[in-house]
């Protein structure tokens, strides 16, 4: 499975092990338990989607014609 985050129109992908919806400023990211694997990849798809709106980093999406649900089931 993919987890998807998305700042300021660029997105960054991480593979996580269970679904994960949830909504969260970048100032407040620090603020997530990093207990599950699901928030983990979520803190892992922001920092991607930040480092390539900074243009630190290119091709941090892994997956782009399906949505990141199928795609990363196809990847497991």
């Amino acid at each position: 499975m993919i987890v998807e985050a998305e700042f300021k129109g660029d997105f960054g992908q991480a593979f996580a092990c269970e679904p994960l919806n949830y909504e969260v400023s970048l100032k407040l990211i620090h603020s997530i338990p990093l207990i599950k694997n699901a928030n983990r990849a979520l803190l892992v798809a922001t920092i991607n989607a930040t480092y390539r709106y900074l243009k630190l980093v290119d091709g941090m999406v892994h997956c782009r014609d399906e949505k990141p649900e199928l795609c990363g089931a196809k990847n497991l």
